[in-house]
C-alpha cells in the first residue's frame, strides 16, 4: 500500500454509529493493494467506541476523537478528527 486516506472528520451524535472506509492508492509502480485490511484504534473510547477489524464506531458522549487506521503491514497509517 503507498497510501491511505481517511475523511479529515466525521460528526456522530451520542447513541449514534459509523463506519469509516478507508480509501488505497496504488504503490509507485502502479500496482493496486492486495491486502487492504486495517486495524481502526480511538483516542477515547469512552466518547466513541471503534470495532478494531470493521471500523464500526458507536457515540457514547459528546467531544472529539481521533480515529487512527493502520494497514496490517503497518506501512501506511492515517486519522481522522
Amino acid at each position: 500500500v503507498e497510501s491511505m486516506t481517511l475523511p479529515a472528520t466525521m460528526t456522530l451524535a451520542p447513541g449514534a454509529t459509523g463506519t469509516l472506509t478507508p480509501t488505497f492508492t496504488s504503490d509507485v509502480n502502479g500496482r493496486q493493494p492486495t491486502n487492504t485490511s486495517v486495524t481502526w484504534t480511538t483516542s477515547n473510547s469512552s466518547i466513541v467506541s471503534i470495532n478494531a477489524t470493521t471500523g464500526e464506531m458507536t457515540a457514547h458522549a459528546e467531544g472529539t476523537v481521533h480515529i487512527t487506521a493502520t494497514t496490517a503491514s503497518g506501512a501506511a497509517a492515517n486519522k481522522c478528527g
